[in-house]
């Protein structure tokens, strides 16, 4: 089960209303934990493993100033998946996260617009920036995400739990 839903605001943590923040923390960590919840009860019942896998964010790994409430709801969902990965494992039940970086989506292309705005800048050179700051020199592409995912739902990921990948082409390292 592939829980891949998520919110974005760009708000400066000063400028935001508390609730903006609320919704989308809400949104990203709840989704995951009632995806993860309904799948895990029922690969548990069905007593045959399964694959609880979450979208993260490389905010999980690096704080995305402008960001504030995506990239605490990003950190919680690393931790959650932690904690699904360490009570289900006995069930055969893995739980991971994948941690896209900058990918061409809709959900960037109005977070970029926005935050560009907010720069005076264009959207393109928003986007430049944002590809200075990764190693393989370009923004990724859905399909870059896919194969990780594909991965993690497949057999040779049996022995990966409690796991974030980053897929970001070289922004964050660990």
């Amino acid at each position: 089960m592939v829980a891949n839903a998520g919110i974005a605001l760009a708000a400066g943590v000063l400028e935001g209303e508390a609730e903006a923040f609320e919704a989308v923390v809400r949104g990203n960590v709840m989704g995951v934990q009632n995806c993860f919840q309904a799948a895990g009860r029922a690969m548990v019942q069905r007593g045959a493993g399964g694959k609880l896998i979450a979208a993260a964010s490389v905010a999980a790994f690096k704080a995305s100033p402008g960001l504030g409430g995506y990239s605490a709801s990003k950190w919680a969902i690393r931790g959650l998946v932690q904690v699904y990965a360490m009570e289900l494992g006995r069930y055969g039940i893995t739980a991971n996260a994948y941690a896209p970086g900058v990918v061409d989506t809709e959900l960037l292309r109005v977070t970029s617009g926005v935050l560009a705005r907010k720069m005076g800048v264009e959207r393109e050179v928003m986007m430049e920036r944002l590809a200075e700051g990764i190693a393989l020199g370009r923004t990724g592409v859905p399909e870059d995400i896919a194969g990780v995912v594909g991965f993690l739902a497949s057999r040779d990921a049996d022995y990966v739990t409690g796991q974030t990948l980053a897929v970001d082409g070289g922004s964050v390292f660990n």
